[in-house]
């Protein structure tokens, strides 16, 4: 019955668990570290997860509580925001394709630098699609906070995006 669950639930979410981390500590072993400390705590506390109503959340909280003691530990730096923008793009040259590249390195510049609630809610909402309630629960925090967390942060990046683009026109 573990067993099952944990392959069937836990060990899916492996790569979404690890964008996460890797987009706060922008290093990848100690992503996988993480990633192995999570999966073996997880594995630990297997009777419990009857008891748990949302084994993804449990699993997100999970591996953010153990980013934050590294991070505390070692007093890290975020530095990096990694999304996968350019698939949603139609591009139908060369041109096109380097300016929009440049325009997600230029967004990806301006996520970094907004406060880590904004960074962390945008990363589970727009990257990996969570909803609102489970993004909450990870953050340990509202839904409406959430909300707040990305209205803020996409309105400061496209404010400062729109103030670069106008400044570079005129």
């Amino acid at each position: 019955m573990h067993l099952d669950v944990f392959k069937n639930r836990i060990l899916p979410l492996k790569d979404q668990l690890f964008r996460f981390a890797m987009r706060i500590l922008n290093d990848t072993n100690e992503t996988e570290d993480i990633l192995q400390d999570a999966m073996l705590k997880i594995w630990s506390k297997r009777v419990e997860w009857e008891h748990i109503d949302n084994i993804e959340g449990y699993c997100y909280r999970m591996v953010k509580n153990l980013v934050w003691d590294r991070i505390q530990s070692k007093d890290y730096q975020n530095e990096s925001y990694e999304v996968h923008m350019h698939d949603k793009f139609d591009v139908e040259n060369p041109f096109s394709t380097l300016i929009q590249e440049e325009q997600i390195k230029f967004i990806h510049k301006l996520i970094n630098e907004l406060p880590e609630p904004q960074r962390s809610a945008m990363q589970l909402r727009d990257i990996e699609g969570l909803p609102y309630i489970e993004i909450a629960e990870i953050l340990d925090t509202s839904e409406s906070q959430v909300k707040n967390h990305l209205f803020r942060g996409r309105k400061r990046i496209k404010q400062l995006f729109e103030e670069i683009y106008n400044y570079e026109q005129s």
